[in-house]
């Protein structure tokens, strides 16, 4: 993979004291960053003197006191000069700047990075469904030489599933089956397919190409889909597996290495909290990632029979009244514990009991719902514990 430099972008004026000795006790060298040249290459050095002198002139009152003033213009990497002013001079600068600079939307940011163009992602998840429109590489220019890697083969996946978007895909199997024996064939596909819809997810947050006419599962939230920066490439390593209570391990050692390697490595948070101590991923050469809100609300809320109606929310249409009974009252004896009744875990269900009814499951194992589905239930609830804290 080729180098990449990120580059962080300051949208507010910088201003740095100089800490040196001057005749005078009330005036100090400052170093005024403008940011970036805007016309790079289409300005004179005259003209960008003529700048900085403009923002001197602004609290000097005179054009000589402004170029007597000024140390140094700085032309070539950076915009900005350095002066010898008062800390009241300095703060009239920055003010002035602030009110005068144009604003800087996300379309901007985007368009200064490319839209990420010819970025390479790793994506380490539970792999990628790669027939969906996020992935498509309409328009895309060919995959960059320095790419290495490879589409790797499997069950319901082969290379003719990879394309300008998406440039390689693999799966790791072997640590998984030497600790938990042979994939369960009816948990998960044996290829870098996603049975989940978790790294497909992510890896479309991060670089989905912009789809319209896009909805949730029953036309909720209907709109464009996009990811962060749809023109990076993706290249997807499938590591997630259906076991529970699994721990990710290694991953703050494994960063470590790839960042010695100049590779960015970003990691979620988790999905814990809001107690303290819940963030994942904080070593200090990852960049730790939380979820963001989204300004809307699915409400969906349970009206139940004896006319309390509980709060909820789902992307699923259900009018439907049905019969809902909770889980650990229609559990196989024997197979929960104190700790696991009421969590809808693969095998717990009672189909005599469960067939025909919604379930409501204590929020926990990631196929509640097929639990429910295996048993012959009609719909799942899921409660989350209230912790009191919010």
């Amino acid at each position: 993979m080729s180098n990449h430099y990120l580059v962080v972008v300051l949208v507010s004026l910088l201003i740095l004291l100089v800490n040196v000795s001057t005749s005078s006790a009330q005036r100090q060298v400052y170093i005024v960053y403008l940011g970036e040249h805007r016309h790079s290459g289409k300005q004179t050095w005259e003209e960008i003197e003529e700048t900085h002198h403009s923002y001197l002139q602004a609290v000097k009152g005179s054009r000589e006191e402004a170029k007597a003033c000024i140390i140094y213009s700085y032309k070539n990497v950076i915009n900005g000069f350095s002066a010898l002013i008062t800390p009241q001079e300095a703060a009239t600068i920055s003010a002035n700047w602030d009110a005068t600079r144009p604003p800087i939307n996300q379309d901007q940011f985007l368009r200064r990075a490319g839209y990420g163009k010819d970025v390479i992602v790793g994506v380490l998840d539970s792999g990628v469904w790669p027939e969906s429109q996020s992935f498509n590489d309409e328009g895309m220019e060919p995959v960059p030489s320095s790419w290495k890697g490879i589409c790797e083969s499997g069950v319901a996946f082969n290379s003719s599933h990879c394309n300008k978007k998406l440039i390689g895909a693999r799966y790791y199997l072997k640590s998984y089956e030497a600790n938990f024996g042979p994939l369960d064939p009816k948990l998960d596909f044996r290829s870098p397919r996603d049975i989940n819809g978790h790294g497909t997810h992510t890896s479309s947050t991060i670089g989905g190409r912009r789809v319209p006419n896009a909805a949730a599962i029953g036309g909720f939230g209907y709109g464009t889909a996009t990811g962060g920066s749809p023109l990076v490439r993706l290249a997807i390593y499938k590591v997630c597996w259906p076991i529970p209570d699994k721990h990710r391990h290694g991953i703050a050692i494994g960063s470590l290495h790839a960042v010695k390697r100049n590779i960015v490595v970003a990691c979620s948070a988790g999905n814990s909290g809001p107690t303290p101590s819940t963030v994942t991923n904080v070593a200090p050469w990852i960049i730790t990632v939380g979820a963001s809100s989204i300004d809307r609300v699915f409400s969906s809320p349970v009206l139940l029979g004896n006319g309390i109606q509980v709060q909820g929310q789902s992307i699923t249409p259900f009018k439907k009244g049905v019969s809902l009974v909770y889980a650990a009252d229609v559990e196989i004896p024997g197979t929960t514990t104190n700790l696991t009744n009421g969590l809808c875990l693969s095998g717990t269900l009672s189909p005599p009991l469960v067939r025909g009814k919604a379930v409501f499951c204590w929020r926990g194992d990631t196929f509640q719902a097929l639990e429910v589905q295996r048993a012959g239930g009609i719909a799942t609830v899921l409660g989350n514990v209230f912790d009191g804290i919010g």
